[in-house]
C-alpha cells in the first residue's frame, strides 16, 4: 500500500468526515484514489457506518477497490473519476457513483 505522506486540506476532510458519519460536499476537492482504499481498509481508523460519503470531489487515478470486504458504504455522487473504478472480488455494504463522470480500466 502506498504512502500518501501527508494529506492535503481536502483529503484530511474527507477523512474526519468519514470517521465522523458526516458527508463532504463543500467546497469541491481532489483527492488521490489510494486514499479511498485505504479508509476502507481501515488505515485511517475506524470509520462511521454511513461511510465514505463524498460530493463533487475530482478523484486522481484509479479507485481500486479490488479484493475489499467491508460493510462500509462508499458513496460518490456528482464526482469526476477520470481513470475508472476497479472492483474485482470486492464486497462493500453500498456502492453509489449517481451522476458522476468515471472510466473503466
Amino acid at each position: 500500500m502506498a504512502d500518501l505522506g501527508e494529506l492535503t486540506p481536502f483529503e484530511q476532510a474527507v477523512v474526519d468526515a468519514a470517521r465522523s458519519g458526516a458527508a463532504v460536499d463543500s467546497p469541491p476537492g481532489e483527492l488521490r484514489a489510494e486514499l479511498i482504499r485505504q479508509l476502507l481498509l481501515g488505515v485511517h481508523g475506524e470509520l462511521d457506518p454511513r461511510g465514505v460519503r463524498l460530493e463533487l470531489a475530482t478523484v486522481v487515478g484509479l479507485v481500486d477497490l479490488d479484493d475489499i470486504r467491508t460493510l462500509t458504504r462508499l458513496v460518490m455522487r456528482h464526482c469526476v473519476i477520470p481513470e475508472g473504478v476497479s472492483c474485482s472480488n470486492a464486497h462493500l455494504g453500498e456502492v453509489d457513483f449517481s451522476h458522476s463522470h468515471l472510466k473503466g480500466p
